[in-house]
């Protein structure tokens, strides 16, 4: 058996460049600027509301970590985000065949969580009406649960939390880059005057 500690920083080690790198991501980097507009959150919660989507599928499917459920989070999302059906999804999806896969998939949803807690006072002050769904609570009790399960891995069931974690970061990096693709070629036919109307309306971000 494996501590906690030692599982969590694993895992923190595992995806920490690529944790870094989202940080630099032009999809995320608006959220720290004053000038940050509703649409380009949109865009952000857009990758949240997929990745914990494809993840909670994942949990429900094994049966596994109910108390580590991101459906609640989810559907106050897609509440905020009427058009999501309209968004593409091309980015590679994590394969958590185990759920010891899936837990290391859960840490990295649950523990983005402490990030969202620094953004959103950054993007409350630039859009003080943005929903708060678009921010994934930092519950204790909830990460108390998800520590007590990194605690009791064996270091087999540990290394194929890692390596969840791993590829769901990616995913949620390649996501990101679909999704910020996606903006950038809407954003460039709103700005030719009459596109949108003679094309439609089926280019969504």
């Amino acid at each position: 058996m494996t501590t906690d500690q030692g599982v969590r920083k694993r895992l923190r080690a595992a995806i920490h460049h690529q944790h870094m790198a989202m940080h630099e991501h032009p999809l995320m980097a608006p959220l720290l600027q004053q000038e940050l507009t509703m649409r380009q959150l949109e865009a952000t919660a857009v990758v949240s509301c997929l990745a914990m989507g494809v993840v909670e599928t994942e949990r429900a499917k094994h049966g596994a970590w109910s108390e580590l459920s991101l459906h609640g989070h989810l559907e106050a999302l897609k509440d905020d985000l009427p058009d999501l059906h309209h968004v593409p999804n091309h980015a590679a999806l994590p394969q958590l065949q185990t759920v010891h896969s899936l837990l290391g998939a859960l840490y990295v949803m649950h523990g983005s969580a402490f990030g969202a807690a620094t953004l959103k006072k950054s993007v409350l002050r630039a859009l003080p009406n943005a929903p708060t769904s678009f921010f994934l609570n930092c519950e204790v009790e909830t990460w108390r649960c998800l520590c007590n399960a990194l605690e009791a891995l064996s270091a087999p069931e540990a290394a194929q939390a890692e390596e969840g974690a791993v590829q769901t970061i990616a995913f949620y990096r390649g996501l990101s880059d679909v999704i910020y693709a996606n903006h950038r070629f809407h954003a460039s036919l709103q700005a030719v005057p009459g596109l949108l109307s003679r094309e439609g309306s089926a280019v969504q971000a």
